[in-house]
């Protein structure tokens, strides 16, 4: 017999969101040490590339160095060396959400270049917690770049787009933080007031939102509002 899904799920879960941290652990470094999700990334994809991916993607991180977003893509990928990192590399990046799992560095070389590129990244929620912009756009640069793809589309050709926007299916802790509670607060209560995080899980809100307002409007003022679909527990 074949454990179940869930049971895959569970055993995979446990390890990586393995052991509760103190308080004090909490502030001095990330709650998880993401070793295990290292290792099992490592382990799962080995040595395939950004490139390899079976269809089209466009991934997010932020990087820390340079406070700017970086945006993985297949299309990137195949045409330049040093934006095809391993496909480990770049879930390990997206997925570091600041206090919860360690940042990620790596280095991308390409032959006959000693320097190669450097990445500093962190969770790609920091630069786009939506990305259905970020696919957009990405979309509407190789339209505009007449990538073989999408020759028969026009830049805001939306009524050509059918996008499906899916959360996280989590509903939203509202109620948790008053204005009350939020005027006592210094950085510490900000960071981890209430026994959450209250500055990161605003900011990520916010973000989310605002490109879901963003979205629905954009589809709605070209007349094809039935196209975009948001897909979220609230």
């Amino acid at each position: 017999m074949f454990p179940s899904v869930d049971a895959d799920v569970n055993i995979i879960c446990s390890g990586i969101f393995a052991g509760p941290m103190s308080a004090y652990g909490l502030v001095m470094g990330p709650k998880y040490d993401g070793v295990y999700l290292r290792s099992l990334l490592r382990r799962l994809l080995g040595e395939t590339r950004l490139q390899k991916t079976l269809t089209d993607v466009v991934i997010t991180a932020f990087d820390i160095k340079l406070l700017q977003p970086t945006i993985f893509t297949t299309y990137d990928a195949e045409n330049d060396a040093l934006k095809n990192p391993l496909l480990s590399d770049v879930c390990i990046s997206t997925s570091a959400a600041p206090t919860y799992l360690p940042a990620h560095y790596f280095e991308v070389k390409k032959d006959g270049d000693e320097e190669g590129k450097h990445y500093h990244l962190i969770d790609g929620g920091i630069a786009a917690n939506n990305p259905t912009m970020a696919a957009m756009s990405h979309v509407m640069k190789e339209i505009h770049a007449h990538n073989d793809n999408f020759f028969h589309m026009n830049t805001m050709d939306c009524k050509k787009f059918l996008v499906i926007s899916l959360g996280t299916g989590s509903p939203k802790d509202e109620g948790r933080y008053t204005a009350q509670d939020a005027a006592r607060w210094g950085a510490f209560g900000w960071l981890i007031g209430g026994g959450s995080t209250p500055l990161i899980d605003s900011c990520l809100q916010a973000s989310s939102d605002m490109v879901d307002i963003h979205a629905s409007i954009l589809f709605k003022t070209l007349h094809c509002e039935e196209n975009y679909l948001r897909i979220q527990d609230i």
